[in-house]
C-alpha cells in the first residue's frame, strides 16, 4: 500500500530547484504487520505473602496478596513487593469486592510506592456496598532508585463490613 507524505512535498517544494517525481513523496507498508513478542526473563522466585515483603528483588518473581476482613478493623498497609533500580515489566492483577456500610469518603487500593513512601494508586475499590473490581494490567517502569513497591492499603472497616481484595504480580526484570 502506499501512502502520500504531505511532509515529504512540503520539504521538497522549499528546497530551490527540486521538482517532486512520482514516488517521491510515498511510502510502502506491507500488507503484513509482524506483530512484536516479549520474551520475558525466567521466573526466578515465587516469594509467599508477606516474605516479599522483606525482600528487595532484583530478578524475575511472582506474588501476591489477599485481604479479607469482616467486621471492626482498623485500617492498614501492606507491602506486598518491592524492587531494586532497572527496568521491570509486570503483569498486574487486582480484584475486590465490598458489602456492608457504604462510605464513599473510603476506598481501598492497590497501589506503587516510591522509597519516599509516597503512592499513586493503580486499582481502587470503592466503598460503596456490593461493589466488584476486578483489573488487569501490563506496565513497564524504569526504577531510578531502590524501593519501589507494589502495596495493598485498606481504610478502617465498621461493624457488618465485608471486604476482600488481592493483588497478583508477575514482574520481570528487564535490565
Amino acid at each position: 500500500m502506499l501512502i502520500p507524505s504531505p511532509r515529504l512535498i512540503r520539504l521538497g517544494s522549499l528546497v530551490g530547484g527540486s521538482q517532486a517525481q512520482p514516488g517521491d513523496a510515498e511510502f510502502q507498508v506491507p500488507a503484513v504487520l509482524e506483530p512484536t513478542i516479549e520474551l520475558s526473563s525466567p521466573v526466578d522466585k515465587i516469594l509467599v505473602t508477606g516474605a516479599a515483603a522483606l525482600v528487595l528483588c532484583n530478578d524475575s518473581v511472582i506474588t501476591g496478596d489477599i485481604f479479607q476482613r469482616v467486621g471492626a478493623l482498623g485500617g492498614l498497609t501492606r507491602t506486598i513487593v518491592t524492587f531494586q533500580k532497572g527496568l521491570w515489566a509486570f503483569d498486574l492483577f487486582f480484584q475486590g469486592s465490598f458489602s456492608g456500610t457504604t462510605n464513599a469518603a473510603l476506598q481501598d487500593v492497590f497501589q506503587l510506592t516510591d522509597p519516599d513512601g509516597a503512592g499513586t494508586f493503580l486499582g481502587f475499590l470503592p466503598r460503596i456496598t456490593g461493589a466488584n473490581i476486578s483489573w488487569q494490567g501490563s506496565p513497564k517502569f524504569v526504577f531510578q532508585r531502590d524501593g519501589f513497591a507494589f502495596a495493598l492499603t485498606v481504610a478502617a472497616t465498621v461493624a457488618l463490613d465485608n471486604l476482600v481484595m488481592s493483588a497478583s504480580i508477575n514482574a520481570r526484570r528487564l535490565l
